[in-house]
């Protein structure tokens, strides 16, 4: 309801403006037809009134135009769901867990999280990180093959051990799949429960 003193104000100005331009219109043709002859002078005088009503007709129309639209602009007003600057859909969940051979159980850990809809997994881990002090990762950037996971709860991937953080979804029956996307680009589906797992090369690769 804040809104509809300003909004009425707007409205009274538009048709206090048009009153006076159609004061301004009539003084016009007032003084032009002044000069008519005078055999045209009822016939000049007949195209006032005719424009007067008209005007008057017109603010008189204003006037019901705003009765009749400010009701409804304040009802959309209040109708209308909120936006944000932020994505237009809304967050899914998904379930996050951690695990590798010869892991501490400081390190492994399952945690419930949340993506934005068509949003990446890179954002989920980064809000999951916010949100759960337990939960932590880096990052490191290939210049060849982009962004990768460089460590996950303070356990980094070694290439002397020949470790790395591998990236698998167990949604689906059966064993866990790699994902078809790296970290950056991959859209996990509501519900998608997401494995990074400490795996080897020698066995994996």
């Amino acid at each position: 309801m804040e809104n509809s003193e300003p909004t009425g104000r707007w409205f009274g100005l538009t048709v206090v403006l048009k009153s006076i331009y159609n004061r301004v219109v009539l003084l016009t043709h007032s003084i032009r037809f002044r000069f008519l002859p005078a055999g045209s002078a009822l016939v000049a005088w007949v195209y006032l009134l005719t424009l007067e009503w008209r005007l008057c007709t017109t603010v008189v129309m204003d006037l019901r135009l705003a009765t009749a639209v400010l009701p409804l602009g304040l009802l959309l007003l209040i109708i209308t769901p909120g936006t944000s600057a932020g994505p237009v859909g809304g967050t899914v969940p998904i379930r996050v867990s951690v695990e590798g051979r010869g892991l501490s159980s400081e390190a492994t850990g399952s945690y419930s999280g949340s993506v934005v809809e068509g949003g990446v997994l890179l954002g989920a881990l980064k809000r999951l990180q916010q949100t759960d002090p337990s939960f932590r990762f880096t990052l490191k950037e290939d210049p060849d093959h982009g962004l990768f996971l460089e460590s996950v709860n303070g356990v980094a991937g070694s290439g002397q051990a020949q470790s790395y953080w591998e990236l698998l979804s167990a949604s689906a029956p059966g064993d866990p799949a790699r994902l078809d996307a790296g970290i950056g680009c991959y859209k996990p589906k509501a519900g998608e429960h997401i494995i990074l797992r400490l795996s080897t090369w020698s066995k994996d690769l």
